[in-house]
Parts: structure tokens; sequence; C-alpha cells
């Protein structure tokens, strides 16, 4: 890498957040599938669609996402989760009423580690778009359109 300095300070907060965090799994991997698809990452959605799949997400809310919006049978708090994950990449905050919403369904530590598992999975998924990481296989929820 051109920067090994700064990645490998990444590294210890992705492994943090991927596998000592207290999301529950099928949220944490709902909200990576979010960003990758916010981002045009291809690779880091065919990765972690999977994983999001074998966490629970339904595949109807996968194909929904990679559309642009939420599906109908997205179970309550998926749902708060995309808009909450959606709203902070696309205005850089929530409003007071989502954020109470959300705390119905996590704890204030949660949310602060949601926050953040969204600006990780971010720069990486910016970090790859400009290196030009290519995808290695599509899964079978579908494919997500590179926006170059």
């Amino acid at each position: 890498m051109h920067a090994p300095n700064l990645l490998n300070l990444m590294e210890p907060l992705g492994a943090e957040l991927r596998f000592r965090g207290r999301l529950s799994q099928r949220i944490r991997e709902l909200v990576i599938c979010a960003v990758a698809r916010h981002t045009s990452n291809q690779f880091e959605w065919n990765v972690h669609a999977s994983l999001a799949l074998d966490a629970g997400v339904l595949q109807s809310t996968l194909a929904a996402l990679l559309e642009g919006r939420v599906s109908a049978s997205c179970p309550v708090d998926e749902r708060v989760a995309l808009e909450f994950t959606q709203r902070l990449m696309s205005t850089h905050g929530v409003p007071d009423s989502l954020f109470d919403e959300i705390r119905s369904f996590l704890g204030e530590d949660e949310i602060v580690e949601l926050c953040t598992l969204v600006g990780y999975f971010v720069t990486v998924c910016w970090i790859m778009n400009v290196a030009r990481t290519s995808s290695s296989e599509d899964v079978d929820v579908g494919v997500l359109r590179r926006a170059n």
C-alpha cells in the first residue's frame, strides 16, 4: 500500500467494529451493505451481502437496497438502521426524531459504534474506489454498478 502507516492504524478499528462490536451481526452487515451501495463499491458489496444473508437479512431487503429503496418486508429495526445510515451519509447527521427512534433499538454506545462503522466503511470504500479495486465475483442478490 502507498500509506501503510495510516492503513495499519485503521486495521485495529476495523477488527474492533467487525469482531468485537456490540451491534448485532445482522445490523452491522446490513449497514456495511448500505455504505457499499452509497459509495458504489462492488467489492465490499460482494463480501458483505453474503455475510448479511448469512446473518439473517432477507434477500428482498438487499435487492431493495440495490434499487435505492427499503423493502416493505424489512424488519423495523433494520429499516431504522438503514434510514439512520442513509441520513448520516447524505446529510452528515440525523434529526432528533430519528435519533430517538434508533435509541428504542440501540443503546447510546451502540449508536456511537454505528456512526463509527459508517465512517470507517465509507473511508475504506473511498480508498478502494480511488484505487480502482476490482470485485472478484457478484453475489446472487445482484450487481451494484460503479458510478465511474
